[in-house]
This record gives C-alpha cells, structure tokens and sequence, in this order.
C-alpha cells in the first residue's frame, strides 16, 4: 500500500487523494473503485501536494517545495516556484479559493498570507509574523486561519480584503492560543485538512498534542487586570 497526504471532495463528489508515491488520484463519485491517475513522472508539481481548492474552471493545489498547480479535465497546469505567476511561496499549505476568482494562499518562505487575484500577488502580514498557515477555512463571512506556532485566527473575510488593499489598515483579529485555553497552540501544517467548522459554528483544528475545539462565540479576553499599587 501506500501513504496519503491531502485529501479533498470536490463540488462533483469526486474524491482527490495525493499519495506519498507521488501521484495524484480522482476517485469519480467519491467511490473507491479504479481512480483516475496523475503521474508525478509528466508533471512534477502533482508530487507532495499539501492542499486544494476549488477554481472556476477546475481545481488548484498547493504543493511542498513545488510551487502551485491547477488540473482541468486531464490537463494539469505546474507553476513552479520560479514561474512569476505561482506567487512567492514554494511551499503551499493552504488554500481558499472565492467566487470572485481570488485565491488565498499560506506557505513558506515568509509566511503570511498572499491573495492571487487576476494574477497579481498581495502579502498580508499577521501577528504571527512569519507562521506558516496551516489551514484557511471559510464560513459565514469568517475566515479562520491555523498557524504553525501561534495558535488560531479568526477575523471578517472583508478585514482580509481591506488589509491586501491598503498597507495601513489594521487587522480585526481574534485569537485564541495557549493564553486563551488551547491546550496546545503549535497547529499541526503540511496536509488537508488542517481544520474544520462543525454544523454549530465550532472549530476543530489539529495540534502537537491532539485536538482543539474553539467556539467563536467566546471571544478571548485581551483586556489587561486593572493594576492596584499598594504601598
């Protein structure tokens, strides 16, 4: 047998498995009988794939150390990490991809997040500062971020697109890590999924030392105790 890394059903039910062969496999109908194969032998970037993402006219996938890609029927299309239009990361651990055409990516060097939008790059700094984003999942105009050190961010999808447009405006930022009750705030990064969003509104995420569950609802106190001085 061989390893899985990535895994992702489509809006067709198709299942996509990345596997640790290097292959790429598209069970139709999300039944696991004879798969559809991508050889990493014709296209390399089909190797070490750590996530997906729907597009308009197919499916992207980021890849470990190979850059971006995207598969349409049987065409598969490598941006690798020196081709301009893959963005600045060679590793990609993460991906959202809008109805408006943009794709949002985490990776590596740099960390961070970039929007990919009519081919133009734009990096949004966090208070991470250079994480890796393990997983960027969306729901209810909400965009969650896991980050490989520093626990989970959540802030409004119109924050995001507020801070790639302008370089002065702050981020509206919830955050919870070891200081908010995660038993653990190293997010486990590199394979699909890297969280979930359960039919409450709760969010799953994997860690060093097993799961977190995060209810949005209970928004982390930074306000600092009131300082008494005694003399």
């Amino acid at each position: 047998g061989q390893g899985t890394g990535a895994i992702y059903i489509d809006a067709h039910n198709d299942l996509w498995v990345s596997t640790s062969s290097g292959d790429l496999l598209r069970y139709a109908d999300a039944k696991l009988s004879q798969p559809e194969v991508f050889s990493a032998g014709s296209k390399p970037c089909v190797q070490r794939i750590a996530s997906f993402a729907p597009s308009t006219q197919g499916l992207w996938f980021g890849t470990r150390g190979y850059g971006l890609g995207h598969v349409e029927g049987r065409q598969v299309t490598c941006y690798p990490p020196n081709d301009k239009r893959a963005g600045p990361f060679a590793s990609i651990a993460s991906l959202l991809s809008l109805p408006d055409g943009s794709l949002w990516i985490g990776g590596q060097p740099g960390g961070g997040l970039v929007r990919r939008r009519h081919n133009r790059f734009v990096h949004v700094a966090l208070e991470s500062g250079a994480d890796t984003i393990g997983a960027i999942v969306y729901q209810d105009n909400k965009v969650w971020l896991t980050t490989s050190e520093h626990g989970v961010f959540r802030t409004p999808l119109a924050a995001l697109e507020a801070a790639a447009d302008s370089d002065s405006q702050p981020l509206d930022l919830q955050h919870w890590s070891s200081s908010e009750g995660m038993d653990n705030q190293v997010c486990t990064t590199g394979s699909q999924p890297g969280g979930a969003v359960d039919s409450g509104g709760r969010f799953w995420v994997p860690t060093q030392l097993g799961v977190s569950v995060l209810a949005p609802w209970t928004q982390p106190n930074k306000a600092l105790p009131e300082v008494v001085l005694e003399q």
